[in-house]
């Protein structure tokens, strides 16, 4: 059941996709990122590069949503990139502990305000553009579905037998690995 929950958050993962190869590129924020690198060595180069600097973003963004009880997805990745490419150059005016904290703390402060609330649950009914297989063909109707009156967890409905089935098949396999 909880695999069955968290379904939706497949989704985020994609959004970690599009962070890190839309909103992270230096010279056009709003262009997909290309690697400038023409060696092999180069390449890994930059992408460990954008991999830490995405992670530097993301662990700020977890800081300040901890602190006030938020979930980190309900954060703009892209307003906190912002954020951090305009104050990071003050970080190096800070020469004493106390003001690097200070910066620290409204760098934080800053990034809770970048609140995009709550996303709609996302549903994509199950047909294709053209016909080559037992889905439907898709429709006018499927184009704008109407938006879920439930939540996602009131609508999942597990039937005694299956559970059964999947809770063997899963103690089989721990126990033969």
């Amino acid at each position: 059941m909880e695999l069955i929950l968290v379904y939706h958050e497949r989704w985020e993962e994609e959004s970690v996709f599009d962070e890190q190869k839309t909103h992270q590129d230096p010279r056009r924020a709003e262009k997909p990122a290309q690697l400038r690198s023409e060696t092999p060595e180069g390449v890994k180069q930059e992408l460990y590069a954008l991999s830490l600097g995405h992670f530097v973003v993301r662990s700020l963004m977890f800081e300040a949503a901890r602190k006030e009880r938020l979930d980190v997805d309900r954060l703009s990745f892209t307003g906190c990139f912002r954020i951090l490419q305009c104050r990071l150059p003050e970080s190096r005016r800070a020469g004493t502990p106390a003001s690097l904290t200070q910066w620290y703390g409204g760098v934080l402060a800053e990034m809770l305000q970048e609140n995009i609330g709550h996303r709609r649950n996302r549903i994509n009914p199950r047909v294709i553009k053209r016909k080559m297989s037992k889905w439907a063909k898709k429709r006018s109707h499927h184009r704008r579905p109407s938006p879920l009156r439930k939540r996602f967890e009131d609508c999942v409905v597990m039937k005694t037998r299956t559970v059964l089935c999947l809770s063997s098949l899963l103690v089989n396999r721990t126990w033969s690995n």
